[in-house]
């Protein structure tokens, strides 16, 4: 998967089959769109584009309101992970601002995707909202536009009878509901952590990212990232010190690997706390 910081300076990219959004979490409602995303692709022998914000929306518009609080699924890292092992062949990373978030839905959709990225086609959820304020809806866009500028706009349905949300997921987490999270994921959740320090059957290290939403406290089955595939029941605390999120797992046995300060350990929660 090719990485582009914004739309500046793109390559060419044939028959562009594109999504937009956060992508936080990359669910199974992600999932759908990307797999349709790609159905479309090999129709027409295009490839596929995903449009993501850094840093997300509501922390770059509200950093001391309703994004203060908003703790995050993946990292951008861990993100672009899981759409790269998804077959995802471009990620666009776009820097999110207030002035970006004033863009009309209307230049939005002309400017970049139709003008910048030539897309032949444009595949979201139906209830996807384009541009400033939300103000275009997938479903109203599609009914007043349908194909235009032989660009076809598609939607994908929610697949469930209860919508699958990043919201909801986030829910589950700070609740300790990991088995029903990791069903609507479609992998088990994952924590990113560096600067590792193991002593016996002890880890210490540094979450990635500042907004990683983390589970409750409590005893857990984990995977490390690695190691065996054999589930490793662990102790899992979490902290802050001095705006810095801090991870210490107890496990059962000691690691047999040793890791040094720019090494990442992958931390996957399996199943629900005891």
């Amino acid at each position: 998967m090719k990485i582009h910081q914004g739309f500046e300076n793109l390559p060419s990219i044939p028959r562009a089959v594109v999504s937009t959004g956060s992508f936080d979490g990359v669910h199974l409602g992600h999932r759908s769109i990307i797999a349709k995303m790609q159905d479309t692709a090999k129709d027409i022998q295009g490839e596929t584009v995903i449009v993501t914000f850094n840093p997300h929306p509501r922390h770059a518009l509200y950093p001391n309101g309703q994004g203060k609080d908003l703790w995050l699924l993946n990292s951008l890292e861990e993100k672009a992970g899981l759409l790269q092992n998804l077959g995802v062949q471009h990620l666009i990373v776009v820097p999110f601002t207030k002035t970006f978030a004033a863009t009309s839905y209307q230049d939005f959709i002309q400017y970049y995707l139709v003008e910048k990225l030539h897309a032949k086609a444009i595949v979201v959820g139906a209830n996807h909202h384009f541009g400033k304020n939300r103000e275009g809806s997938s479903a109203d866009i599609h009914q007043k536009y349908g194909i235009t500028h032989n660009t076809q706009l598609q939607l994908v349905p929610a697949n469930e009878e209860h919508y699958i949300s990043s919201t909801l997921i986030r829910q589950l987490i700070s609740q300790g509901h990991i088995q029903e999270a990791n069903r609507l994921l479609g992998q088990n959740y994952l924590v990113d952590v560096n600067k590792i320090e193991i002593t016996g059957n002890q880890i210490k290290a540094e979450v990635g990212e500042t907004y990683k939403l983390l589970p409750p406290n409590g005893e857990y089955y984990l995977k490390i990232f690695s190691e065996t595939n054999a589930r490793i029941k662990g102790a899992v605390t979490s902290y802050i010190k001095d705006k810095h999120k801090y991870i210490t797992l107890e496990i059962d046995s000691p690691l047999s690997q040793t890791f040094t300060d720019k090494d990442i350990l992958k931390i996957i929660y399996c199943d629900n706390k005891f």
